[in-house]
């Protein structure tokens, strides 16, 4: 019980400490934290399917995040991995395959006989399942995918419902230039690892503050180990939006609404939905 008082008390410090008036200028910023559903509800099914997607869909989340791929013929291919060989029964590298071959692999049976022949989507049809319900939120995986990204985000009315993580800031300047309507969050696994490493944490964010302003990126997408009061703090500062990743404890939620983040990335939607329905900002 003291335990529960204290979360709900902290929840109801969190926007009154970290929430800045510029939020009204970002709608990435929230007084409600958002709920992110890492490669759908990738705990329980087959991540990065139809399936995992509508489920997450179901428990009520706000975001759903995916990983996408380019074939060997061009199709956006929802897919983790380089290759398919851990989450499907084929053999191959993504961008070395024809979609052909793709689609007929079994993307569900490696997780459980339940969602068997589980296909592997194309992001066609992830923004079918996703449009007026959730955001999306794409992790880049091949550069090459991004004329093809732009132009179906249009042709399907999505440009306002999804957000682009991965191969930033590596091709920032590149679809700022020729896609500036494809909004993109800030993530440096590579910089934040080794200033984290080396207690400097303070440098890492003044870092990524630095390089959002000079792109004009609304926010960053953050490891949970990285994330504290006084980071959260520095961003919103800056007018900028802060998303953890992963979540997946209800004492890891705890820590980044305390913190005053914006979203949070878990593997376990129905957790992150039960751990904040009680105190929900």
């Amino acid at each position: 019980m003291e335990r529960r008082k204290f979360f709900a008390s902290a929840l109801s410090l969190a926007p009154a400490l970290y929430f800045h008036p510029v939020a009204e200028k970002n709608p990435y910023m929230r007084r409600h934290i958002l709920i992110e559903a890492h490669r759908g509800n990738s705990a329980n099914a087959p991540e990065n399917t139809i399936a995992s997607f509508s489920e997450a869909i179901a428990i009520g989340v706000d975001r759903i995040e995916l990983d996408l791929h380019c074939s060997r013929d061009g199709k956006l291919v929802v897919m983790h991995d380089d290759s398919v060989d851990r989450t499907t029964n084929g053999t191959g590298n993504v961008k070395e395959l024809d979609y052909e071959y793709i689609r007929q692999l079994d993307a569900g049976s490696w997780k459980s006989v339940k969602y068997k022949g589980e296909k592997v989507p194309l992001l066609q049809e992830v923004y079918e399942l996703c449009k007026g319900k959730v955001m999306v939120n794409i992790d880049l995986k091949d550069a090459r995918a991004v004329p093809a990204l732009a132009r179906i985000t249009l042709e399907m009315g999505m440009e306002d419902s999804v957000v682009i993580t991965g191969l930033v800031p590596a091709c920032t300047e590149d679809i700022r230039n020729k896609e500036a309507f494809l909004t993109m969050f800030y993530e440096n696994d590579e910089v934040f690892d080794s200033l984290k490493n080396s207690g400097q944490n303070i440098k890492a964010i003044e870092h990524a503050i630095r390089q959002a302003r000079q792109y004009g990126l609304p926010g960053f997408l953050f490891p949970f180990d990285f994330v504290n009061p006084d980071i959260v703090y520095r961003a919103h500062l800056h007018g900028l939006a802060v998303n953890v990743w992963d979540v997946n404890t209800p004492e890891q939620t705890e820590h980044v609404v305390q913190c005053g983040a914006d979203a949070l990335m878990t593997d376990d939607p129905a957790m992150a939905v039960k751990s904040l329905k009680r105190f929900r900002l």
